[in-house]
């Protein structure tokens, strides 16, 4: 995958490889948070505003918290929304429901939903 930076110029391969890696462990934690918190998180927080918070606790350097968030911008692309308008309260439903072989089942993230 070719990233690109604001100005334009291609990202290097190995700075979007990594920022990418940090924005699935987000994503990942942002569907964990979210099924275990699902009623305790108030409507109006986002995903954008998660890896916000996330990224603030950690010890990444501006330039790698930008780049971050740059790249997780394509969420939107997934969910066909912005991830600004993505609640994060309801992000569990986005997560895939998998099932069979050695895929992980997530049929637990849907408990919630089917009962």
């Amino acid at each position: 995958m070719q990233a690109f930076e604001p100005n334009a110029t291609a990202m290097p391969k190995d700075l979007a490889a990594s920022g990418l890696d940090t924005v699935w462990d987000l994503i990942e934690k942002a569907f964990e948070y979210s099924n275990e918190e699902c009623l305790g998180i108030s409507p109006s927080l986002s995903l954008k505003d998660f890896f916000h918070t996330k990224l603030a606790e950690g010890t990444l350097s501006k330039e790698q918290k930008a780049r971050i968030l740059l790249l997780a911008e394509m969420w939107g692309s997934f969910i066909g929304d912005s991830w600004e308008r993505q609640s994060l309260r309801w992000f569990w439903l986005e997560e895939c429901l998998e099932g069979g072989g050695n895929s992980r089942s997530n049929s637990h993230t849907w408990k919630k939903a089917l009962i």
